[in-house]
């Protein structure tokens, strides 16, 4: 075995003392070591490029003049301190001249990769979550309204995705990278361990609305699959909506912080607007009295099951919603074609009784739940990100490391790059 090298840094004065270290193969155990390399030709920009991508590393390089255009090429990233013939086959152009630009571009594509990650988790929570929605749908035989498929998928999906797009990076370049696997344990752990809670949640706000005393299951029995609009009135549709929609919003924040890559969440204008607008419209939504907006999205503020006098419905044949007569002592009779038949008497009908609005204070209990979801989501998922899961995953990973250090070298770069540009 080769004898272990001291700590030391070494810089090479021309392209002939690196051909002669190549040469003798002492190269290969010195590059680890090689801090500069001056008075080098274009192809020992390359060769130097190439030798430490063999190694495995993500290379960029940084030029100005046009014996820099073969390394540029070869670089992961170039980056062309000019507006000459070096910008001509460099990804990247910078007319600052400085090497500062290298910092500010990684900076950038960190901050790029981070989003691309917080928007890949929270459509796959939309997905994932979604699936709960329409298997409880099935379930209990029911539909969401219209309006509450649009909001989802067309304003808040949509919005956010867009926004979440906005961040901004950080100035500062943190000496560590952003997760850079799909399915690394960093992604799947944040992923499956906000479905989970948001699951659990789910669950407990579907017993807590079976548990209240004014709660009648949705007589799904009587529906008819062709009058599909007509199977969101019950209270089974606002509890699956609140439950679901506000972990969506919550899932949009969590995956958004700043982080060390991003700026804070509060920076994001767009995104921070989007947030508060419409959980505050949905809180709006669910609290209020009964409104036109609020029939609109088939609230259970409303009494979709009001009581029906036995005497208005035909004794001889099951009541026709189309040819009901609702005047006189009939008026408050269900407008639904379901609720109506479910209490019309036997044998015609189910002979149910009625049921009332969902109370304020069973709505506030829903919404007091379903914040408290959000709230350990949130703060879940920042323990992740800044917490000790965090710390855990970059002790590990430094733990397995091979001792090159191209971050801390990227970062000498901008101290120098900062001091010179203050001098």
């Amino acid at each position: 075995a080769e004898p272990a090298l001291a700590p030391f840094e070494l810089a090479i004065g021309d392209s002939e003392t690196f051909d002669a270290l190549v040469g003798s193969g002492a190269m290969a155990r010195l590059l680890p070591h090689t801090r500069i390399w001056a008075r080098t030709s274009p192809a020992t920009k390359v060769a130097v490029l190439e030798m430490h991508i063999a190694r495995g590393l993500i290379c960029a390089m940084a030029g100005d003049g046009g014996n820099d255009c073969g390394a540029l090429r070869a670089a992961h990233a170039g980056v062309a301190l000019s507006e000459a013939e070096a910008s001509v086959v460099s990804p990247f152009t910078t007319s600052t001249g400085s090497v500062q630009s290298v910092v500010d571009l990684l900076c950038e594509g960190r901050a790029t990769l981070a989003t691309s990650f917080g928007s890949y988790k929270f459509l796959i929570i939309y997905g994932q979550f979604f699936s709960v929605l329409k298997l409880s749908c099935f379930f209990f035989g029911n539909i969401l309204c219209n309006a509450i498929y649009l909001l989802i998928d067309a304003i808040t999906v949509t919005t956010l995705t867009a926004a979440m797009a906005l961040s901004l990076p950080k100035d500062e370049l943190a000496p560590y990278r952003p997760p850079s696997s799909l399915l690394g344990l960093n992604t799947v752990t944040s992923v499956l361990s906000v479905q989970l809670c948001n699951t659990i949640f789910f669950v407990i706000n579907m017993r807590l609305m079976a548990s209240d005393e004014g709660y009648i299951q949705w007589p799904a029995n009587l529906t008819q699959s062709a009058d599909w609009w007509l199977l969101g009135d019950n209270w089974e549709s606002t509890t699956i909506f609140v439950s679901v929609y506000f972990p969506f919003l919550a899932s949009a924040a969590c995956f958004s912080f700043g982080a060390a890559f991003r700026r804070p969440l509060v920076r994001n204008f767009w995104l921070s607007a989007l947030l508060v607008f419409l959980a505050a419209f949905t809180t709006l939504l669910l609290l209020l009295p009964v409104n036109n907006l609020s029939r609109a999205f088939h609230i259970a503020s409303e009494q979709f099951n009001s009581p029906c006098p036995p005497s208005c419905y035909p004794p001889d044949r099951k009541a026709d919603f189309n040819a009901f007569d609702y005047s006189g002592n009939c008026s408050t009779c269900p407008s639904n074609p379901v609720w109506l038949v479910y209490q019309q008497p036997p044998p015609h009908g189910a002979g149910g009784a009625p049921s009332p609005a969902m109370s304020l204070q069973m709505r506030l209990r829903l919404w007091g739940l379903t914040v408290l979801n959000c709230a350990i989501i949130i703060a879940w998922e920042w323990l992740q990100r800044e917490g000790p899961a965090l710390a855990f995953c970059r002790r590990l990973r430094a733990d397995s490391g091979s001792g090159w250090r191209p971050v801390g070298i990227v970062l000498e770069m901008a101290q120098l790059a900062q001091a010179h540009e203050e001098h």
